[in-house]
């Protein structure tokens, strides 16, 4: 069945796939969360102690003010980054870098431990996203974006053999194309994205296919290419 046949149907699995995606960046959000909230237990304790003392050290007391308003910072933008992902493909914007390295964060951890590595192209990386560019605009439905970046990812997870890393690079002004590559005696074929066996994932994980990319890609509005070199994703509504 394609996206287009059975509307209602299509709708259904599309929900599965973002349920599947959500399931993967799980463990993601928990170390993003985590690691603030440790920071943040660990610095008040240090602080009270500091604040019982006489005489106050207030430099230093300001000092660990400062880390605890940039720890809430972070978990407050992980927060609303969930939130995000569970209310709808409808929310926020994001610039490209933006977009990409917030998916990376995400799903890099558990890659590495499967031996495959994200690299991000210059441009699109932590010091793309921390400075304002007007080269680089603002897209609406972030939470869409973020969804289909992140599936993309996943299937090529789930579907290249012997995959060892994936390249996140521009693709024009208003795209990404994300490029896989294998380890040496590993498959390049360009039966790769139509519709390649599950290659990496356990047996009681689901899988993310070119078909679950096509129903997510159609639910929420945005084109999704395959191609020999990779797959494209476009940022502009379709």
């Amino acid at each position: 069945m394609n996206a287009t046949a059975n509307p209602e149907l299509a709708r259904f699995r599309a929900a599965g796939v973002r349920h599947a995606v959500l399931l993967r960046v799980l463990p993601g959000l928990r170390h993003e969360l985590a690691n603030p909230v440790s920071i943040l237990r660990m610095t008040s304790r240090v602080l009270q102690r500091r604040l019982e003392a006489t005489p106050i050290d207030v430099g230093y007391v300001a000092e660990r003010v400062a880390a605890l308003d940039a720890q809430t910072d972070a978990l407050t933008d992980t927060l609303d980054l969930l939130q995000n992902l569970i209310v709808g493909p409808e929310v926020g914007s994001v610039t490209r870098p933006l977009l990409v390295v917030g998916c990376v964060g995400l799903l890099a951890p558990a890659l590495r431990m499967q031996g495959i590595t994200l690299e991000v192209e210059a441009g699109l990386g932590f010091a793309a996203a921390s400075s304002a560019s007007d080269s680089e605009p603002l897209w609406p439905r972030a939470s869409a974006l973020r969804y289909l970046l992140l599936a993309a990812i996943c299937h090529l997870e789930d579907s290249a053999p012997a995959l060892e890393r994936v390249r996140i690079e521009p693709e024009g002004s208003d795209a990404l194309r994300l490029r896989w590559f294998t380890r040496a005696g590993g498959s390049r074929s360009p039966e790769l994205m139509p519709g390649f066996a599950s290659a990496n994932r356990n047996g009681d994980e689901l899988h993310l296919d070119a078909a679950s990319i096509d129903f997510l890609s159609h639910d929420l509005g945005h084109r999704v290419g395959f191609d020999d070199a990779g797959i494209v994703l476009h940022l502009a509504a379709a």
